[in-house]
């Protein structure tokens, strides 16, 4: 890509249409100062998008149009079109030839086009990132800039080198994602706040959801199974009367019957009783002795069990015994084998460690000696290696002195004879020159400094100002932050509240209906929970002393309240306590204690005050408030209150004391105390007085918000005037710094051009004097250093063989020394391993002997056991013979007797059989005659309850308002009371319910999961966009560092180049960070230590500057590159220089160049001139040398 056109139409001085076309290679513009030359440059410039004003040598814009002359008006626009050549593709456009065209109007209206479309300033500094013509790229250099490579800060370096490293879109990117991911934070925290907020409201709205829908459901059920429960209640009366009226008639037939069999029955039993006495005597006097004997054998049998069971006992015992012998001499022969098994391993592994410590110890003072061998083969290597390098430098300085002598031209002597006298009177003529320059630049020298001190003074105090409204800045801002989150924490809690408030949540269900219905009370004034206002600490006093009334609602008179009564029943609301005004006579005064009883009650010990006086009210409820409140005292515990009701009885003293706490106590001498459960008070009367607290509060935050906002304001607006003044002192200070820093240059450079005129008329002296014996020192001096290059050249070459032998012999025992560490190194994990193997088989032999002692032991003891209960077998079995021949002889007593009293029993069971007979027949008559007496008694109730009770279900079901179905067959009464009575429970414990609540929550659920889903996205495209950042910082890293190492190597190729030796380097400032870190340069011409570049001279360090410019340029070619007079400071051998080193460039590069040196425009393909026939109206004259010298090598 280069430049093939530029067309200026109305920018600066060129007032007409000017087309300027570029070839490749070098172009140069030429001309006399303020011709208008820099004007082309400023013209790209301006085209390819630069913005300030300042760079364009403006203050505004609009001055890049054209402003008149004395015969010629002034332009409304400005115009420039930039043609480029884009055949190799190098822009990203499917473009062989692409025009940048930019207008602009006294309007300020600005128009830009990419090949006549039209597009925004940003597209087109978009198509030109890493093209190597950025903003901080070399391709523009104006007048006096060459130098600001050397004088900008590490950082500016560091920018020019990221242009040429290609990373300006990387950068963009890295910009562009870090503002969007700046966004994606404030996004998130505004999202998040939002969650916190709904949050805050799904809590209580999902409770209040949740009790409603509970509440509902529990209300529904109830009803159903109620309408089930008296359906089936009214059916079985309806079957139960039925029934109930058939057997009445029964009854009284059976009755009848009855009545005559059972005195038949009564004669037949008295005649069998009496001869059933006698037969009884005979029997119970033999049972008597069968009882005795039977007791007497199941005791022998007792005690036989006793003694079998043992035995069965000491049998197992015994084999138990044998078994755990067996078993631990098994184990014992186990261990011993094993003992010896672990004996054998150590002894092996204790032979192994021997020998392995043995090896290691060998190794260790093999590896000692190889050491101080390859310390004696490095030290003999760094010698030889200095020899050699000593013996390369002498050859060097040797044969670059034989060098010079053999260029010089023995036939110039003569011809330097003759210029000496013309020399000399030259050389006094620019020494007068320069000492009256030299004067002209010392008082110019003396009137800046004087600017700048009086500058620098000013802005010292100026940046104490900025730094101290930095800090109040930044302490204000902070502190606004701090109020402004208080304060949407306060707002927030104190809308929760109030909608707490205003939806009565708290109160029961009676006041929630009569205040949601509140415009059909005329005289409904409020609640008393939310009419008063609790001191501090004593909400739970006022709590317990209100008890229920802190619901009650207070009404005008009682016919509101009676209408209140009634909508509450019609609408099945509640139930609440009214309290009336009307009924209340008087004043508030009226209702409290007297003073003298007030007295009294100061004097105990632990008394507050009456709880009316620890409270505020509207003046409407005071009446009521004294009412309820006016004779209870509050107390700091139990005790004192105790004592208030007893000094001051009721009615004329306290009705009632309460104690900090909540605990009542009563004249009649009830004490409620303890922990209460219900928290009424935290969510009635603390929420009423945090109300009243949290809005004194925010009214205090919003004023102190302004006064921090106003606080604020005033410190950006002076903040923002110090930083104009700063910036326009500080641009006044650079400006004089340079202008200073231009006339030390030039003054340095006046005084090194008065040194050297001096030098050169006292050389011209000497010369003349020593011209014949130099000519004869020469010859011998040659002489000399061909002998001595020829031993230089030979010392270089034994160097050379030494290095190489050390280099060998370092190389071997290198490689013993690292053999000898990797086999010390198996060798010593061995060792390690071994000695930890025979510290395990130690711990095993151990356990085993330990484990052999506790078989012994085992062994012994079972033998003993099973012999002890061999014996105690034998005394069982004499024993067991005894109690088998005294069972033998009590069952044969047993049988005779059982003869006897079978006869007795027969005859016994058939008196009885007669006589039970007849009394079952007795009994069983008697029965059924009461019974039916009662059954028929309990039928005629039975009809009269059933009747009553089947009323009251119609009833009870007319009240409820339902209908008498058939129930299901499934259906169980028990059941369903046992669940009625849970439902009602539960109902009774919701307490006031917020029907509303569900579709609120429905609502606030669906936002609350929509900004979930935003936060998620927003949080995911955090994680994308930080991602993103380091991959471009690793990316950048790289090319930035590979950059740096190209151009610090070229850099250092063209010093030496440009100066004829010498070195020169870049440096990192923090190796660590390149992408933050400034550059440093340091130089060093031949012959001077490296030193900073300010300490360089004029020349020096423009030349220094080319040297560094065209490095960059060697690493990344520009497409082309414009030079406004960077040749203006070098002498005439740095021109030559630097016109050669432009001509090797040009072949990547396309370079336009204005200069006033003639070197210069020699070396280029195109030449045009600028002028200014017409005063402010610039002209364009072109000359293409190419073709003239084709011409004139025709001619």
């Amino acid at each position: 890509m280069h430049l093939k056109q530029l067309t200026i139409q109305g920018f600066k001085s060129f007032a007409g249409r000017v087309d300027i076309k570029f070839y490749p290679a070098i172009t140069a513009i030429v001309g006399p100062n303020g011709s208008g030359k820099s004007n082309i440059v400023d013209a790209v410039r301006w085209v390819l998008g630069e913005q300030n004003p300042r760079t364009l040598r403006g203050t505004h814009l609009p001055d890049v149009i054209f402003a008149g002359s004395d015969k010629t008006r002034p332009l409304g626009m400005a115009a420039v079109e930039l043609t480029l050549d884009n055949s190799d593709g190098h822009l990203p456009l499917e473009y062989s030839e692409v025009t940048i065209t930019r207008q602009v109007f006294r309007s300020g209206e600005s128009r830009f086009f990419i090949n006549r479309h039209p597009c925004r300033l940003k597209d087109i500094q978009d198509l030109f990132l890493d093209t190597g013509l950025g903003r901080n790229s070399f391709f523009f250099i104006g007048q006096g800039e060459v130098a600001a490579v050397l004088t900008a800060t590490p950082v500016e370096r560091r920018l020019f080198l990221e242009d040429a490293a290609g990373i300006a879109r990387y950068r963009a990117h890295k910009t562009e994602a870090q503002e969007k991911l700046a966004d994606t934070a404030e996004n998130l925290v505004r999202v998040k706040d939002i969650i916190a907020e709904v949050e805050d409201r799904l809590g209580p709205l999902r409770q209040a959801a949740a009790l409603a829908r509970k509440h509902r459901e529990l209300s529904a059920e109830l009803a159903s199974l109620e309408q089930q429960l008296l359906s089936h209640e009214w059916h079985q009366l309806q079957k139960q009367l039925a029934r109930e009226t058939a057997r009445d008639a029964e009854l009284s037939a059976e009755l009848n019957k009855i009545t005559s069999g059972l005195a038949q029955c009564e004669s037949r039993l008295q005649t069998e009783q009496k001869a059933l006495q006698e037969s009884l005597a005979c029997f119970e006097e033999v049972q008597a002795q069968w009882h005795e004997k039977r007791r007497e054998e199941q005791e022998i049998r007792h005690q036989a069990e006793m003694l079998r069971e043992r035995e069965s006992r000491l049998v197992m015992d015994v084999e138990r015994q044998q078994r755990l012998a067996t078993a631990a001499g098994q184990q014992k022969a186990q261990l011993q084998a094993a003992l010896q098994a672990v004996e054998d391993r150590w002894q092996n592994l204790a032979r192994r460690l021997s020998a392995v410590t043995e090896v290691h110890a060998r190794l260790t003072g093999e590896k000692a000696g190889l050491a101080e061998k390859v310390a004696a083969a490095g030290a003999g290597w760094q010698k030889a290696r200095a020899r050699l390098s000593t013996a390369e430098t002498a050859a060097a300085r040797w044969g670059g002195e034989l060098a010079g002598h053999l260029k010089d031209d023995p036939a110039g002597e003569a011809r330097r004879r003759q210029n000496l006298a013309r020399e000399k009177e030259e050389v006094q003529k620019h020494l007068e020159a320069a000492e009256l320059e030299r004067g002209e630049l010392g008082q110019q020298k003396e009137a800046l400094e004087r600017s700048l001190a009086a500058e620098r003074s000013v802005i010292a105090g100026e940046t104490l100002q900025l730094a101290e409204i930095a800090k109040a800045r930044k302490e204000a801002g902070q502190k606004l932050s701090r109020h402004q989150s208080r304060c949407q924490e306060v707002k927030a809690r104190l809308h929760l509240l109030r909608e707490l408030s205003r939806s009565y949540e708290g109160y029961n269900r009676g006041v929630k209906t009569i205040m949601a219905a509140g415009k059909r009370f005329a005289g409904l004034i409020g609640a008393i929970g939310e009419m008063i206002e609790v001191s501090p600490g004593y909400e739970a006093a006022i709590e317990a002393a209100l008890g229920p009334l802190l619901h009650a609602v207070l009404m005008a008179g009682m016919e509101e309240v009676l209408e209140a009564a009634s909508y509450l029943r019609e609408k099945k609301g509640g139930r609440t306590a009214f309290l009336p005004l009307a009924a209340l006579s008087g004043s508030a005064e009226e209702y409290l204690l007297a003073e003298e009883a007030k007295a009294r009650l100061a004097e105990i010990p632990g008394f507050v005050g009456l709880a009316y006086d620890l409270v505020q009210c509207r003046e409407e409820a005071c009446p009521a408030t004294a009412l309820l409140l006016g004779k209870v005292a509050v107390c700091r515990d139990i005790k004192s209150a105790w004592a208030a009701v007893r000094a001051v009885p009721f009615p004329g003293g306290c009705r009632l004391a309460v104690t900090c706490e909540g605990e009542l106590v009563t004249p009649e001498g009830v004490i409620t105390a303890g922990e209460s459960r219900e928290d009424t008070a935290d969510s009635l009367l603390v929420r009423q007085r945090t109300i009243q607290e949290l809005t004194r509060e925010l009214e205090q935050l919003v004023a102190g918000q302004k006064e921090l906002e106003a606080e604020a304001t005033m410190l950006n607006r002076r903040f923002g005037e110090l930083t104009s003044s700063y910036e326009a002192r500080q641009k006044r200070i650079k400006q004089l710094e340079m202008d200073l820093s231009a006339v030390e240059r030039k003054l340095k450079t006046v005084a090194l051009e008065i040194q050297n005129w001096q030098r050169r008329r006292n050389r011209l002296h000497e010369e003349e004097k020593a011209f014949d014996q130099a000519v004869q020192e020469k010859s011998e001096r040659l002489k000399l250093v061909q002998a001595e290059l020829q031993a230089a050249q030979e010392e270089q070459a034994a160097a050379a063989m030494q290095l190489e032998a050390a280099e060998k012999e370092k190389a071997a025992i290198e490689g013993s020394f690292k053999e000898l560490e990797e086999r010390l190194a198996a060798v010593t994990v061995e060792l390690a391993e071994l000695r930890q193997r025979v510290q395990a088989e130690e711990r095993e032999k151990n356990r085993i002997r330990s484990s052999l002692k506790d078989a012994e032991q085992r062994e012994v003891a079972a033998g003993r056991g099973a012999a002890q209960a061999l014996a105690d077998r034998k005394a069982l079995a004499a024993e067991f013979a005894r109690k088998e021949e005294g069972l033998k002889r009590c069952r044969t007593e047993i049988a005779a007797l059982n003869e006897q009293k079978a006869a007795l029993q027969a005859q016994l069971a058939e008196r009885r059989q007669l006589i039970a007979g007849q009394l079952e027949t007795e009994k069983t008559l008697r029965r059924q005659k009461e019974e039916l007496m009662e059954r028929a008694q309990q039928c005629r109730i039975n009809q009269e309850r059933i009747k009553a009770a089947l009323l009251a279900v119609d009833e009870k079901a007319a009240e409820k308002g339902l209908e008498i179905i058939v129930p299901d067959t499934s259906f169980s009464p028990a059941a369903a009371r046992k669940q009625v009575k849970a439902l009602s429970r539960e109902l009774v414990e919701l307490g006031p319910v917020n029907h509303g609540a569900i579709a609120e929550l429905e609502a606030v659920e669906t936002r609350y999961n929509y900004l979930r889903k935003q936060c998620e996205d927003l949080q995911t495209a955090s994680k994308r966009l930080e991602e993103t950042i380091r991959e471009i910082d690793q990316t950048t890293r790289k090319k930035l560092l590979d950059t740096f190492a190209a151009v610090n190597a070229a850099f250092g190729r063209l010093f030496s180049t440009l100066f004829g030796g010498g070195r020169a380097e870049c440096q990192w400032l923090d190796e660590a960070d390149p992408l933050e870190s400034g550059i440093t340069i340091t130089a060093a011409p031949p012959g001077k230590k490296p030193q900073s570049l300010l300490a360089l001279s004029g020349g020096e360090r423009a030349l220094t500057a080319v040297a560094f410019l065209f490095a960059v340029l060697s690493v990344r070619p520009s497409p082309f590159c414009i030079l406004d007079e960077i040749d203006a400071s070098l002498d005439e051998a740095n021109i030559a220089k630097f016109a050669r080193l432009l001509v090797e460039f040009s072949k990547n590069t396309q370079f336009i160049v204005i200069t006033h040196r003639r070197q210069t425009m020699e070396t280029a393909d195109t030449l045009y001139g600028v002028v200014m026939n017409e005063k402010a109206l610039s002209q364009l004259i072109s000359l293409r040398l190419a073709e003239e010298y084709a011409l004139v090598g025709g001619e």
